[in-house]
């Protein structure tokens, strides 16, 4: 068996041979990302010279399949699939920014949106780029490069973007949270509707029967009882944790749960609301998300292991009262303001490092 390094070095050396021959003059190579909370990913980059869009491909998960007994070659061939079918598909969607155009400051005004993540996973990611505190999570700031309703192609404003957009930090915040909406509409549903949603979705797709027909079969799957919970999102479940910071979304929660409500971080991609009650414990709350987070969530997608607090007459958002006493007793070291650190900005790296969410479907390309 090879380790990950002689792993790597094979799938490099090797993918072109399953990519279709208009890809032969394709650049190759495998770079480490930092994505959210820090984490560190060993991409996949292959590059056609016709074209600027340039999806990455990570191979640490491909890895963990090969130690498990995936053969190597299927698993070379499934990379050059899903390459192939990124490029299609991305060429297609609904949404598609000229990659040229992310220095000018105008062409990507109105693509501009926010992200939220956890302040304190993230310290190296945010040393170089714009965000704003909130409570122990940090907002950042993302231009939508491609997407349409499944996925999403997005770039991170570093501060040297900002510094040449001309434009400050709060300026930067409300022009986001003002395209939040509009590329990114909301949704609010109890938790019962959102897993049938999801599961007559993929009975539909699995089984190839009828939507209405899968939403039949999965209500007598999804239990009824239990505790009031909704769930935050967007329409593309993809970062829609960062509804809960808008000042709107916040109140329109109140009027439909009736008061105070507690948010639950599920993961940067929606949160869970729960109308507030005497009976209900903050702490016990807190040792739930924990649990959770620590047994069912990816390390990349966490948000949070606090509990959240809305106070409908203040208008008010913040960490419950245990999760303060705790930020407390860890200490003060996290940074109240942005670092300001200038990172030398290269256009090829900027745009080797769009976020791709994809589901890959198998194209079939030369055999090896």
């Amino acid at each position: 068996m090879k380790n990950y390094q002689e792993f790597m070095d094979y799938v490099k050396e090797n993918v072109a041979d399953y990519l279709p021959e208009k890809f032969e003059q394709a650049e190759i190579t495998v770079h480490q990302m930092v994505k959210n909370n820090d984490v560190v990913l060993d991409g996949l980059n292959i590059h056609d010279p016709d074209s600027n869009l340039s999806p990455n491909i990570y191979l640490n998960p491909l890895y963990e399949q090969y130690e498990n007994g995936r053969d190597l070659d299927e698993i070379v061939a499934e990379v050059a699939d899903t390459y192939v079918e990124n490029m299609g598909s991305a060429l297609a969607r609904d949404f598609q920014l000229n990659v040229e155009d992310i220095r000018n400051f105008e062409a990507v005004k109105d693509n501009i949106f926010p992200k939220l993540v956890n302040l304190e996973k993230n310290g190296g990611r945010l040393e170089h780029v714009p965000y704003t505190q909130k409570e122990d999570l940090a907002v950042t700031y993302h231009i939508k490069m491609t997407g349409d309703s499944r996925t999403l192609g997005s770039l991170m404003i570093t501060d040297a973007m900002l510094e040449g957009y001309g434009v400050n930090k709060e300026e930067l915040h409300g022009l986001a949270m003002d395209n939040m909406g509009r590329l990114f509409p909301p949704t609010f549903q109890s938790l019962q509707e959102m897993m049938i949603e999801l599961f007559a979705d993929e009975f539909s797709r699995r089984e190839g029967m009828p939507l209405e027909e899968a939403k039949e079969c999965a209500k007598e799957m999804v239990p009824t009882g239990g505790p009031e919970l909704y769930c935050l999102s967007n329409e593309c479940k993809i970062n829609g944790a960062a509804c809960i910071i808008d000042d709107n979304i916040q109140k329109m929660i109140a009027e439909k749960v009736g008061g105070d409500y507690f948010v639950l971080p599920s993961s940067v991609h929606e949160v869970l609301i729960m109308p507030k009650s005497e009976d209900m414990d903050p702490k016990e709350l807190r040792n739930m998300v924990q649990d959770v987070n620590a047994t069912q969530v990816a390390e990349g997608e966490i948000l949070s292991n606090q509990v959240y607090e809305y106070d409908a007459k203040t208008h008010k958002l913040s960490i419950c009262a245990p999760g303060k006493e705790l930020k407390q007793e860890q200490g003060k070291n996290i940074s109240q303001e942005p670092a300001m650190g200038v990172m030398e900005e290269k256009t090829a790296y900027e745009t080797k490092t769009q976020e791709q969410v994809h589901e890959p479907i198998k194209h079939s390309g030369r055999s090896r």
